[in-house]
């Protein structure tokens, strides 16, 4: 019986000495210390629940050090039972329910008094991001959406997208580009882009079809100018002379012979007008659908009706010419016809800022810039023209030297 009561007697002993040895080392100043002796009870005797802490007490402070927020206030209304609001519900004044997690950690708050506030209102304000965060996205995406589908692309691009091979990607094109590029800023916009010269390459004569594509005149960057139009253009032998309205009308003609000023007609069968067959202000949903909107044409080439192909006058260049359509009706002695005489193909003036198009008999084509075909004339406004010639060069020195060679075997050949 003595060993009994003895050796109670040493195990409340140790059990003093744990408590105490306790609240000595308890620190309320130390901010790393996760769990605190405070949370112990004075009363609690069981040294087996010792070292049993509140998992939510990691991540907040004791309260009794923290200073007096609007956060104290929520607390309250849930120890009333009142419905807990967000910022965001209290503007609109609805509530949401709640998610699991957030009941989960709302019970245990009401369980162990305001120690979870902070971890309640942390958890209220990510619920609520998320949710901002999403609606964010599906703006974000909406958004997106409604720009791709409206938007308007640089067709020239298409040269730095690695997966529209055909079009340019990865030097796909069959010829160089030559005096500018997808980063010459002094000639953007540009008339002409990389997949409208594919197209157009596969109705060039044979003499010029491999060569490489080579920019002469820009009006953007040039300036306004018909004399420096052809100035610039004199060594030039077989030219495109392409054209962009300010409603996106893109059309133009190729040239076979070297423009000159003369009161007569000139070149030959090989020449024929174009147009692309939708606006280039026409939304695209990406570069790629831009590319294969630019590289559909129509093309009309010279007919044997007459041999009004070129003309180049003081105030004027020109393609084509001539009545569009005449024939005789059965019975009758009066002739039909869609255009007076001398209805250009399309002709533009000397101001380079406006010109006409109209049906005409030399390609037998409608107006390029609306596609009628009713043979009255049409004006448009310029936003920017372009000529282009054709070199077998691969660089710009090279194209210059040997264009001045034979400009200057042409001009010794006249003399004599």
């Amino acid at each position: 019986m003595n060993d009994e009561l003895k050796n109670e007697e040493v195990a409340n002993s140790s059990t003093r000495n744990v408590q105490k040895k306790h609240r000595r080392k308890r620190s309320t100043s130390d901010p790393t210390v996760l769990f605190s002796n405070d949370m112990i009870p004075e009363d609690f005797n069981d040294p087996l629940d010792v070292s049993f802490h509140d998992p939510f007490a990691a991540l907040i402070e004791d309260q009794q050090e923290l200073p007096s927020t609007p956060l104290q206030s929520s607390s309250k209304l849930h120890d009333k039972g009142e419905s807990h609001l967000t910022p965001q519900q209290a503007v609109t004044g609805k509530s949401e329910p709640a998610s699991p997690l957030l009941k989960s950690v709302k019970n245990r708050e009401a369980s162990t008094g305001n120690q979870g506030i902070e971890l309640v209102m942390s958890l209220d304000v990510l619920q609520e991001d998320l949710t901002t965060n999403d609606d964010d996205d599906d703006a974000t995406d909406s958004s997106f959406e409604s720009d791709a589908a409206e938007a308007i692309f640089d067709a020239w691009n298409v040269l730095k997208d690695e997966y529209a091979i055909g079009y340019g990607a990865n030097d796909s094109l069959p010829f160089d580009i030559l005096g500018t590029s997808a980063d010459d800023v002094e000639a953007h916009p540009h008339v002409l882009s990389p997949p409208l010269m594919d197209s157009l390459s596969a109705f060039l004569p044979n003499s010029v079809a491999s060569n490489n594509f080579w920019l002469k005149y820009s009006l953007i960057r040039d300036g306004a100018s018909l004399y420096t139009l052809m100035q610039n253009i004199r060594g030039a032998t077989c030219t495109i002379i392409s054209v962009e309205t300010i409603d996106g009308r893109v059309f133009g003609g190729f040239a076979t012979y070297p423009w000159r000023k003369d009161f007569n007609y000139f070149g030959n069968g090989e020449s024929f007008l174009w147009r692309m067959r939708q606006s280039r202000l026409t939304p695209c949903a990406s570069i790629l659908d831009q590319a294969v909107m630019e590289s559909e044409l129509d093309v009309f080439p010279a007919t044997s009706n007459n041999e009004y192909y070129q003309l180049c006058l003081d105030n004027m260049i020109a393609f084509g010419g001539g009545k569009f359509h005449e024939h005789e009706e059965e019975g009758s002695e009066e002739k039909a016809q869609g255009y007076v005489d001398n209805g250009f193909g399309f002709a533009i003036n000397k101001d380079l800022i406006s010109g006409t198009t109209s049906p005409c008999s030399t390609y037998n084509n409608c107006c390029l810039c609306s596609g009628n075909t009713e043979g009255f004339a049409e004006t448009f406004k310029i936003a920017n023209l372009e000529v282009w010639t054709f070199t077998p060069c691969h660089t710009v020195e090279d194209a210059e030297r040997l264009e001045l060679g034979k400009l200057f075997l042409r001009s010794h050949t006249k003399s004599k």
